[in-house]
């Protein structure tokens, strides 16, 4: 695809430094930390520790997300109007920090209720649900603003791809590194109720560390020497006369073709992982009849494996694009999902090259939809006229959480159908009915690949090249040359 130099040179944005940039990766530490552990143990906690009906326990993720389609959105766009001498995302982070620390914290409490009580599942329903609302409530307020700030800082296609890589380094770095903290933790101590209370006390503090890591080193940077005054000199918004109303932008962002598209690539794909690992316990513990340590060192081999690709897939999105790289990352997780459902027990080899497959394509799944988002914000700021950074990342996340908890309630269904029986405390692992089994399997292999190929449907349709972009910049700057008109509020 030929490039324009004359295109390139049209943003006069400086060069992001490098220790900015890798200030605002460690921003990813906090969202890895909380998110890790709740996708890939939070689902097996509830029914498994703290004894939890399954389909009880999916309700209770369902309602976390049926909360966030208010919660999110709201939080993006308070965001986008807060005006303070600490700019716009900044006060966000720092009041939701310490909440997000201790009601993470709670989430991985067991409370005390007597089994015996007839209400007993009632009571722990209850509990788990408020939790889940406090949880989501300050991680929107502390994620969606930080997500907002990376168009903020990088203007240009390739220096996206370059922060979406350090983001992505720090992302799943980790992740790893929470899972092989879980591997020393649950190896040491020996009270299942004990081991998710130690894990999550951890990862809040890291999270809270990381967030204020985070804010010490762009705020400076990105605020300028004067409140409000950007060091980046970004591009100045065509302000409308009349700002539009909260439900008439979100109309309108919903009715963009490409952020349909984006948000559909990208809520598919992690939809798929995501739900993949939710179910990994079960596949690992009752299918393939394990120890539980397999479970956190199949996750660790996947996260490796993506880390290990970010460099090739960053390098390959230099000559083929954001578009290309997907269409080659994405048909290994949908093969090697396959290949899961497909094992017997036994075939521990095979289970680990699968997850092989799994880690080289979610390298693009973290890298990719991230850095497309920003172009997709561009073209809308052409169409109307002015920026709206924290609405568009509120929602592309608001929708990311939705599918999820959707799909996990679907699949924790799926389990209670098949008659899985919930265990509590310390008790040991529960021997789980022959009809389950069918139901793990095609869960944590045919329907997530399903999911998979419809997000690589999706990408196919995916407009916004690099000329193409180059193109859009091309017409911000023209239009700043002209003076200042009424702009749709559309």
């Amino acid at each position: 695809m030929a490039w324009s130099p004359a295109l390139s040179a049209l943003s006069t944005a400086a060069p992001l430094p490098r220790r900015v940039k890798l200030a605002y990766g460690v921003g990813e530490v906090a969202k890895a930390v909380i998110q890790n552990i709740r996708v890939v143990f939070l689902l097996y906690f509830l029914t498994n520790v703290a004894g939890l009906n399954a389909g009880l326990a999916g309700t209770v993720l369902l309602l976390g997300r049926i909360w966030d389609g208010v919660n999110d959105p709201l939080v993006g766009w308070l965001s986008d109007r807060t005006r303070s001498r600490f700019g716009q995302r900044y006060p966000w982070m720092v009041a939701g920090a310490i909440p997000l620390g201790v009601f993470t914290v709670l989430q991985w409490v067991v409370p005390r209720f007597a089994e015996t009580d007839p209400n007993h599942q009632f009571y722990l329903f209850w509990y788990y649900a408020v939790v889940a609302l406090l949880v989501d409530t300050a991680f929107s307020a502390v994620i969606v603003p930080y997500a907002a700030l990376a168009p903020e800082l990088a203007k240009e296609y390739d220096e996206r791809i370059n922060l979406s890589s350090i983001q992505t380094g720090f992302l799943i770095s980790a992740g790893i590194g929470v899972l092989v903290l879980a591997q020393v933790i649950f190896a040491r101590v020996p009270s299942l109720t004990q081991r998710y209370l130690i894990l999550a006390c951890l990862c809040a503090a890291i999270a809270i560390a990381a967030i204020a890591l985070c804010v010490w080193g762009t705020y400076r940077y990105t605020l300028g020497s004067k409140p409000g005054e950007s060091a980046l000199e970004p591009r100045k918004p065509l302000e409308p006369r009349v700002v539009p109303s909260l439900r008439l932008q979100i109309a309108t962002i919903f009715g963009h073709r490409e952020f349909q598209l984006v948000t559909g690539i990208y809520v598919l794909a992690w939809v798929s992982i995501q739900g993949m690992v939710a179910i990994l316990p079960y596949f690992i513990q009752t299918w393939m009849q394990l120890p539980a340590h397999h479970v956190t060192q199949l996750a660790i081999l996947m996260q490796t494996t993506a880390l290990a690709a970010v460099p090739l897939w960053r390098w390959l999105s230099q000559r083929v694009g954001k578009r290309g790289v997907l269409l080659m990352g994405l048909p290994a997780v949908v093969v090697s999902q396959l290949g899961l459902s497909l094992l017997q027990p036994g075939q521990v080899g095979l289970m680990y090259i699968c997850a092989i497959g799994i880690g080289l394509g979610l390298s693009t799944v973290y890298l990719i939809p991230f850095a497309m988002l920003p172009d997709v914000i561009d073209l809308d700021e052409l169409r109307h006229g002015h920026r709206r950074e924290g609405l568009f990342y509120s929602l592309m996340m608001q929708m990311q959480k939705f599918g999820l908890a959707i799909a996990i309630f679907l699949l924790s269904q799926g389990l209670n159908w098949g008659g899985l029986i919930p265990s509590t405390g310390d008790s040991l692992e529960q021997v789980q009915p022959a009809s389950v089994l069918p139901v793990i399997r095609l869960e944590i292999g045919v329907l997530p690949a399903m999911a998979m190929g419809l997000s690589l449907v999706l990408v196919w349709y995916y407009p916004i090249s690099r000329d193409r972009h180059s193109a859009i910049l091309h017409q911000l700057n023209e239009q700043k040359q002209r003076p200042r008109t009424h702009s749709s509020t559309r």
